[in-house]
């Protein structure tokens, strides 16, 4: 009995020894056309500017936020999760 449960985890291991010792794929140098290649370029050239320009604004907002919290504005108030909210005044 306990060779026949043996039986099928050998064939197993067998198959996938087979499957990891086959040879790699060789990938064939693909080259990239020039217009191709520069259009990724300016592509990428955008998203490196527009990350530089959001990484600014969210600075800047930051250290808005932080003198607005320094430095509160009497009819506006600050919440536990930093949202500001319009104190009504009776």
């Amino acid at each position: 009995m306990t060779k026949k449960s043996s039986e099928p985890h050998a064939k197993m291991s067998a198959e996938s020894q087979e499957k990891v010792q086959e040879p790699a794929r060789e990938m064939k140098d693909e080259k990239i056309p020039l217009p191709e290649l520069h259009q990724t370029r300016d592509v990428s050239e955008k998203v490196t500017e527009s990350r530089e320009l959001l990484g600014k604004q969210m600075s800047a907002n930051l250290i808005a936020i932080a003198e607005l919290i320094n430095k509160p504005i009497p009819q506006m108030q600050v919440d536990e999760h930093g949202v500001f909210h319009e104190v009504k005044s009776n």
